[in-house]
């Protein structure tokens, strides 16, 4: 599984890269990050393995078809075929210190 966060880059400051309409540093980044994906799927094939593509966020990263859907605790409209949802234990996904940590009830639910 490749897990790949949202890139609010894509849309924001005169983006939209999934309409072709880029900064030439975004459309490279962009260039870098489908030739990862490409490598990685390539690679599942050669070792017949299934391979699975995240898309994390409202925004598309990917075309329909590429990946899945997730967004933070599962507040999709729609689920597809394959998703998945992350959630925090507490406010934060790393340690914070006096944090107040959900319960595993509500971690589940």
């Amino acid at each position: 599984m490749l897990w790949v966060d949202n890139f609010p880059i894509y849309t924001r400051d005169g983006n939209d890269v999934r309409n072709g309409k880029a900064k030439s540093v975004i459309k490279y980044f962009d260039d870098q990050v489908r030739g990862m994906i490409t490598d990685f799927m390539n690679k599942g094939l050669d070792n017949e393995q299934d391979v699975y593509v995240n898309n994390k966020g409202a925004t598309r990263n990917w075309p329909d078809g590429v990946g899945c859907l997730e967004k933070d605790n599962l507040k999709l409209k729609v689920i597809g075929p394959k998703w998945q949802s992350c959630t925090t234990f507490g406010t934060s996904f790393g340690y914070l210190e006096g944090d107040k940590y959900k319960s595993i009830k509500d971690v589940i639910d």
